[in-house]
Formats: structure tokens, C-alpha cells, sequence
């Protein structure tokens, strides 16, 4: 008996997306390029998402460099799932994100503090006297990925470690349940990845994004879906521009 090959049934739409987003290229919409190339690859995971690397080329230069080595540095020993390479963009957005508006940085999601204490090192960096400060909210319990513990103590050890433990406030709660009635000019979203939590933390921050402040998400990838579904949102929505986007960490701004 013969084995016929089958056109993949999304195969159709992929290759309509694909072709998309390379308009959306061109015309440097890189917003919809992304969310279109990632629903491509979702489609078609044979499809090779050579646009989304195109895009992380592209987007590379636009914030603003900085020596972020001895922050990337301190983060090898802490628990966690944040790449050098992420945690030097996480830095370059943190950075630009300070000296370019008034407010604090918000984090949903500590864990252990492995992009905490890379954010809070930036802000110790480059605040000087602006006050600046890290506002970390996270329940410590519940991970499925921490075997049951209890994570602020260990978060509480990270940022003690590197004398951070002044510039960060810890709050033990979820993000809905804090009140966000301060300046904000960035915030970076890692809580829970199922759909219904990543899209209950953005909807509840995103209008606290003010223009020119920065929303971050971690975690962008197919192996993600509630990740992915929350960020294709953002990005079709027309109110932010793509900044930064390396491995699976994604910036963009509100214009």
C-alpha cells in the first residue's frame, strides 16, 4: 500500500501569513510582521520563520546600548529560565525605559529573581537620584516548576546578594490584586503562562502604559500558546512599535 504525502491543512493559511508579513516588512510595520510570521510558524511549524529572525536583526539597534555584562553576569547563579541574551535586552529596555520617562518599573513574576536582580541592577546603574524603583509582585507559591516551595526567601537571598534589596519592593500577590497608583514606564510580564493569567496581567497593566513607556513579555514561542495568544494582541491592537526582540523576550513601546 502506497503512502501519499498530505498538504498540511493549515498549509494554505501559513503561506497567506507568510506572505503578509513580508509586506508588513516592508512596510518596517514590524508589529504585524511578527504576529503574522509567529501564526505562519504556528500553522506550519516547517515553515522556516525566517522573517522573525529578520526582525530580530533589524530590531537590535533601536534601544540603546549599554554594558550590561557585569548585570547579566550576576544573574548565573540564580534559578531561573532567562538567557544572557535576554537579560541584555531586558537591561537595554529597563535602561532606556528610566532615563527617558518619570516612574518605576513593575515585574509580574519573580520566581527566584534572575531578571529581578538583572533589572534591579540596571536601576541601580543609571536611576542615580531619580528614585526609580522595581516593583516585584509575585504570590512564591504554586509553581508547578518549584516543586512546591516557597520562592521569596530565595528572591529575598538573590537581591540581598547583589545590595539591590532597596531599590526593589516585593509585593506577595497577583497582579490584580495590587494597585498600580504610581508612575509607570515599564513593565515586564513572566507570571503564569496559561492564556487566562497572561491575558488577565496584560489587561490589567495595559493601561497604566503611558505613551512611551515600555510593556515586555517573556516567553514568546510555540511551546507557549498563552504567551503567544496575549502578545499577538498587543501587537495587532496599533497602539505600540516592536523595540526589541531577542530569543523569546519581546519590548515594544506605546506610541
Amino acid at each position: 500500500m502506497s503512502t501519499h504525502w498530505r498538504w498540511p491543512p493549515d498549509a494554505n493559511r501559513a503561506l497567506i501569513n507568510i506572505v503578509r508579513a513580508e509586506r508588513a516588512m516592508t512596510r518596517s510595520d514590524y508589529c504585524r510582521a511578527l504576529a503574522l510570521a509567529m501564526s505562519a510558524h504556528l500553522q506550519l511549524p516547517q515553515y522556516p520563520s525566517w522573517t522573525i529572525d529578520v526582525l530580530r536583526r533589524r530590531l537590535a539597534t533601536i534601544l540603546p546600548e549599554i554594558d550590561s555584562t557585569a548585570i547579566v553576569r550576576a544573574m548565573d547563579d540564580v534559578e531561573g529560565w532567562l538567557t544572557p541574551a535576554e537579560a541584555a535586552l531586558l537591561a537595554r529596555a529597563t535602561a532606556h525605559a528610566i532615563r527617558e520617562g518619570s516612574g518605576h518599573v513593575v515585574e509580574i513574576g519573580s520566581f527566584c529573581g534572575r531578571s529581578t536582580v538583572t533589572m534591579a541592577l540596571t536601576i541601580k546603574s543609571v536611576a542615580l537620584d531619580q528614585g526609580s524603583r522595581l516593583i516585584a509582585i509575585d504570590p512564591h507559591e504554586g509553581y508547578s516548576d518549584a516543586s512546591g516551595r516557597d520562592t521569596y526567601e530565595l528572591l529575598s537571598q538573590t537581591l540581598c546578594k547583589h545590595n539591590v534589596e532597596h531599590i526593589v519592593d516585593i509585593i506577595r500577590a497577583r497582579s490584580t490584586d495590587v494597585a498600580l497608583d504610581f508612575p509607570i514606564c515599564m513593565i515586564f510580564i513572566d507570571g503564569l503562562h496559561d492564556a487566562s493569567s497572561v491575558c488577565a496581567d496584560r489587561d490589567y497593566v495595559i493601561d497604566h502604559i503611558r505613551t512611551g513607556s515600555l510593556l515586555a513579555f517573556h516567553d514568546y514561542r510555540p511551546d507557549f500558546p498563552g504567551v503567544v495568544k496575549a502578545v499577538q494582541d498587543v501587537l495587532l491592537d496599533g497602539h505600540f512599535d516592536l523595540v526589541g526582540f531577542t530569543g523569546s523576550l519581546l519590548v515594544v513601546c506605546r506610541h
